[in-house]
C-alpha cells in the first residue's frame, strides 16, 4: 500500500508540474502514458466500498487541472460540438439497461458511474484541449512507450522470477 501512494503522489506531482511548466495540453501525454502503465492491481481500497487506483488519481488530477488551466490557453480546441455524443448517450442508456437487470444492481451502478466519470471526462478533456496534431503523435508516442516499458517488466518477470 506505501508503493501505491507513493506512486499516486508522484503521479500528482509529475501532471501539476508539467502542466504549470508547460502548459495543459502537454501534459496529455504523461497522463496518457501513466494511464497504459500503471497497473490495475496497484489501488488503495478504502472500507471495501471504493478503489483508489493510480489511474483514478490521474483522471481526478487531469479533471482538476482541467478546470483551471482551461481558460489559459491561447488556442481553442476547433471542435465546437462534441463528436460522438449520440453514441455515448446511447451506451449510457445501455448501461442503465444493464444496470436495472442485473443480479447485483449496486455493483453495476457503481461501474457504471465510473465508466462514465473516468472514460467520458477524459474523452471530453481531450476532444475540447487538444488543438495540433503533433499532441496527437505525442500521445500515441507515449502509449507505445508505455507497453514497451511493460513489456520489459513482463521480460524481466519471465525470466528472473522477479516479480513487480
Amino acid at each position: 500500500m506505501t508503493v501505491a501512494i507513493i506512486i499516486d503522489i508522484l503521479v500528482i506531482a509529475v501532471l501539476v508540474s508539467v502542466t504549470i511548466t508547460k502548459g495543459f495540453e502537454r501534459a496529455l501525454p504523461y497522463f496518457v502514458f501513466v494511464t497504459v502503465l500503471l497497473p490495475v492491481q496497484a489501488k488503495i481500497v478504502i472500507f471495501d466500498i471504493f478503489a483508489l487506483s493510480g489511474q483514478r488519481v490521474a483522471i481526478v488530477t487531469l479533471v482538476a487541472l482541467y478546470l483551471i488551466f482551461k481558460k489559459q490557453g491561447a488556442q481553442v480546441s476547433p471542435l465546437e460540438t462534441t463528436p460522438l455524443k449520440f453514441l455515448l448517450m446511447l451506451h449510457i442508456a445501455w448501461c442503465l439497461l444493464s444496470t436495472a437487470n442485473s443480479i447485483v444492481p449496486g455493483d453495476s451502478f457503481k461501474k457504471l458511474l465510473y465508466e462514465v466519470f473516468e472514460y467520458y471526462a477524459m474523452y471530453y478533456i481531450f476532444i475540447k484541449t487538444i488543438t495540433q496534431v503533433k499532441t496527437i503523435h505525442r500521445i500515441m508516442g507515449a502509449v507505445v512507450c508505455a507497453v514497451f516499458v511493460a513489456c520489459v517488466f513482463g521480460a524481466i518477470e519471465a525470466y528472473s522470477g522477479w516479480r513487480v
